[in-house]
């Protein structure tokens, strides 16, 4: 900031816009007003603009450190935008009705560190079902392969898509439903494909054993259950 001294006070320029957040309620009209006043005059600003935008106030909106990545935004542009070279104001408020809710989800889900899991890659985030299948069915080896999305269908949920010999199928998180329980509780899913959020502009990854990502998260995040109380998740289909 610029200070001044002006009659033995110190006052500074004017600060950005700012928003003060009392409740979770107000995060998505709040975050989305900040958004918008980016915006020039004309209510209508170029993709790569909208993208600086968007990351601008991404890792603050998630708690977390990352940004979208060209991949993300890409899926993001053919998703919500047609891939048009700009974004009107009109766009965007058809655009937050979706996004907002996966950033709520990160920012604000109790007992899950779901913004480090994004943060670390092992929420893959933002790519489509096709583009999961194709990934998941471009590997060799014969394994039970899996990552985890944003659902499409349900606006801030995930789902789960999972290598099952040669077919590849898609599990939608059901309300309940605890992410490391269920993971670590259905044999279905034994390697995650973790997203390797460094590299920007590709799509690689790493695949890890499940135990690796999840064992210590569902020892703190959940009570054990008796030994012979049956597994919630016994019946996934494969």
């Amino acid at each position: 900031w610029y200070q001044r001294r002006v009659r033995g006070s110190t006052l500074s320029n004017s600060s950005k816009p700012f928003i003060i957040i009392s409740n979770e309620v107000q995060f998505k009209k709040s975050v989305g007003k900040l958004i918008k006043k980016s915006f020039p005059a004309g209510n209508k600003m170029s993709w790569q603009h909208f993208c600086n935008v968007l990351n601008l106030y991404f890792p603050s909106a998630t708690r977390q450190k990352s940004i979208l990545s060209f991949f993300h935004l890409k899926y993001l542009h053919e998703t919500f935008f047609s891939q048009q070279p700009s974004v009107t104001v009109s766009d965007f408020n058809t655009f937050w009705e979706t996004f907002s809710a996966c950033l709520h989800t990160l920012r604000y889900t109790r007992r899950l560190p779901l913004a480090t899991f994004f943060q670390e890659g092992i929420i893959f985030g933002f790519i489509s079902k096709q583009d999961a299948t194709n990934i998941l069915m471009s590997l060799t080896e014969d394994k039970k392969y899996f990552l985890i999305r944003f659902s499409e269908t349900n606006p801030g949920g995930f789902s789960i898509v999972y290598r099952s010999g040669l077919d590849v199928r898609h599990y939608k998180l059901k309300p309940g439903d605890v992410l490391p329980r269920l993971i670590m509780e259905q044999p279905h899913f034994e390697y995650l494909l973790q997203k390797n959020n460094k590299d920007f502009y590709s799509c690689s990854f790493t695949i890890v054993h499940k135990d690796d990502c999840f064992k210590e998260y569902l020892k703190k995040s959940e009570p054990s259950r008796e030994s012979n109380e049956p597994s919630v998740y016994s019946e996934l289909p494969i």
